[in-house]
């Protein structure tokens, strides 16, 4: 090539995880191209158990680890809701907030989103799954039972901190679905607490050993340089 000519020219390579940009640009100066850094991308898998998770559960309808309930085939234990006696499935004449939670810190990240299995039965628009995020790493979150026949998307905190909502999901009769939710960069720059919700009103609602929710497979995913 001739070193005093314009030209631009860029191709990127996989190699394992990582992304390659090679080539560059060449002004019309004819200077050395562009160096690319390289973009690392990054799949967590986070096991759910008690090491890993935190429960704050409602004396009702609760969040359990383990492997009794296998709607979704789940690599080792999945998180699932049971009623207060211990019973695959949900109560649906009681009410209930339960909540479960991990703290995560990320460094060098430019980009994170987290991704799971869900499988949910319950009374549509009032009985599911609320997923929110917070940067309050330390007050302690309390499962309760005073929750009123609202619909899920007008729940907007949680009792004694400050979270923001990142996603709803409304009970299906039986759908299995594989959701990816987005981190909102202003949250990658310190350490945030993720919290799963099962919340359920004390009216309608499907019950039995596969009513409620199951979520399995989570995985924190992050791209970075």
């Amino acid at each position: 090539n001739n070193p005093g000519s314009r030209f631009s020219h860029q191709e990127s390579i996989r190699v394992g995880n990582k992304i390659y940009c090679i080539g560059g640009v060449v002004n019309p100066a004819g200077s050395l191209p562009q160096q690319y850094n390289p973009v690392t991308t990054t799949s967590t898998s986070v096991e759910f158990n008690s090491t890993n998770w935190t429960f704050s559960n409602s004396t009702n309808n609760k969040w359990e680890f383990g492997t009794r309930r296998n709607t979704i085939p789940a690599t080792g234990n999945s998180a699932y809701v049971v009623t207060s006696a211990n019973n695959l499935g949900y109560t649906n004449n009681v009410t209930s907030r339960s909540f479960f939670h991990r703290t995560f810190s990320l460094t060098n990240v430019a980009s994170a989103s987290i991704t799971f299995n869900l499988h949910t039965i319950g009374e549509v628009s009032y009985d599911g799954v609320i997923v929110w995020i917070t940067s309050n790493t330390t007050t302690a979150i309390s499962g309760n039972t005073t929750t009123s026949s609202t619909a899920l998307t007008n729940i907007t905190s949680i009792p004694g901190i400050t979270a923001t909502r990142l996603a709803t999901y409304s009970s299906t009769l039986g759908t299995t679905t594989n959701p990816t939710v987005s981190i909102p960069s202003s949250f990658l720059s310190a350490p945030f607490r993720i919290i799963f919700e099962w919340r359920n009103d004390s009216t309608g609602g499907s019950v039995g050993s596969t009513s409620g929710a199951q979520i399995a497979n989570f995985a924190l995913n992050t791209t970075g340089t």
